[in-house]
């Protein structure tokens, strides 16, 4: 079993609701779906100054131990992999290989997590075909406007502070949500009634 998380005091009496809390596990492995939870908590950004801050280990606010070791804030310990390791088999035991095991998962972990990726897909594209139009979070809300107003990836990435890899994973969850390609989204995202003062914001014509 994976180490308990410590949380930051600001997240006291929140954690029934944030990603971190539901599927603790997936927060010690440098991982792009740990990632991807992260996105969707309103606390992303307060929690990725806590983690820098404090030097954690994990994915903390979207981003991994390694990004923050390149941003220059390293962690001051590295649990063994002996405290954290759970059973083969098991979508955990995945998220294990990748981190300590230089051959990757083995097959019977590589599978368990495929298999819950794909239920997790599956949930997922039925939580987005509830609701129309869908309701964006603050952050995709802000991406889709600045990509409405003709930023590209990098410069998105430069007025939010995100990696030019986060930007096209919202892109991505956006056109997923508005049920659309890229080159549609600016006209799907009107139609559904999400831009209406976007290209006012980014200081173009409306």
């Amino acid at each position: 079993m994976a180490a308990p998380i410590t949380h930051p005091d600001f997240l006291a009496g929140t954690t029934a609701r944030t990603p971190c809390a539901l599927q603790p596990i997936r927060f010690h492995a440098s991982d792009e779906d740990a990632v991807d939870l992260c996105l969707d908590c309103p606390l992303m950004l307060a929690c990725r100054q806590w983690a820098r801050q404090h030097r954690a280990v994990g994915v903390w606010g979207a981003e991994t131990t390694a990004e923050r070791t390149a941003a220059g804030c390293p962690p001051e310990t590295e649990p063994e992999p002996e405290d954290i390791r759970p059973v083969c088999g098991t979508e955990a035991g995945a998220q294990w290989h990748r981190r300590y095991d230089p051959d990757g998962p083995c097959p019977a972990c590589r599978n368990a997590a495929r298999s819950a990726m794909r239920r997790r897909n599956r949930e997922r594209d039925a939580a987005l075909g509830a609701v129309w139009p869908p309701r964006l979070p603050e952050q995709e809300q802000k991406i889709l406007e600045a990509f409405a107003a003709g930023m590209d990836r990098a410069a998105i990435g430069r007025r939010f502070r995100l990696k030019r890899k986060t930007v096209a994973t919202y892109l991505y969850r956006i056109r997923r949500r508005l049920r659309t390609d890229e080159a549609g989204l600016v006209a799907a995202a009107q139609a559904a009634g999400l831009l209406p003062a976007a290209r006012r914001e980014f200081g173009e014509a409306a």
